[in-house]
């Protein structure tokens, strides 16, 4: 009889410390949770005051694209050559050991800013290197004599863990004046 009445106190206590370590657990985790709860009526309350959208975002924008582009009317080239504006993508990225693949293009098409119709010639690419290759690709693109060239994009992602190696997609846009439109 002594030996299942120890028995039955070790079970006991054994019990009670499960019990108090999985409390002080559901403890821990509540206060987490509380926690994190703050933080996001914290982060709600900052977003919501932040100033909404204007209504005529699209319109201003294309007047600043406007007024860039205007800036830049005296570069504007006239014809342009697509092989010479390719082999100077593929220059640059020699001269800077990076890689381009892949590349593709699309052909010239007309895109009217305000009062203005322009030509453009678009250029994607996928560029693997180094950081500092990728950089001087970028500065190389520039100062080409193709001064109306614009990047329109670039997503640059680590290639692997471990590496140097980085890869960016590149979205390039050359512009040249078609004529104004009364």
């Amino acid at each position: 009889m002594p030996r299942t009445r120890l028995l039955t106190i070790t079970l006991v206590v054994c019990l009670i410390v499960v019990y108090f370590y999985s409390g002080v657990e559901y403890v821990k985790q509540r206060q987490k949770q509380t926690d994190i709860a703050v933080r996001i009526n914290d982060s709600s309350r900052a977003l919501s005051l932040l100033p909404q959208v204007p209504k005529d975002l699209k319109q201003r924008l294309e007047a600043a694209q406007l007024a860039n582009l205007l800036a830049k009317e005296g570069v504007f080239p006239g014809e342009v050559n697509t092989t010479d504006v390719i082999s100077t993508v593929f220059k640059a990225a020699d001269a800077n050991k990076v890689t381009i693949i892949p590349f593709s293009t699309d052909p010239w098409r007309e895109k009217k800013v305000e009062s203005r119709v322009f030509l453009v010639f678009r250029l994607s690419l996928k560029v693997e290197g180094n950081y500092s290759g990728l950089l001087g690709f970028i500065r190389q693109l520039e100062e080409t004599d193709f001064h109306s060239m614009v990047i329109e994009s670039l997503d640059v992602t680590k290639s692997e863990t471990g590496t140097e190696k980085i890869s960016g997609m590149v979205d390039l846009a050359l512009y040249t004046l078609a004529r104004d439109t009364e």
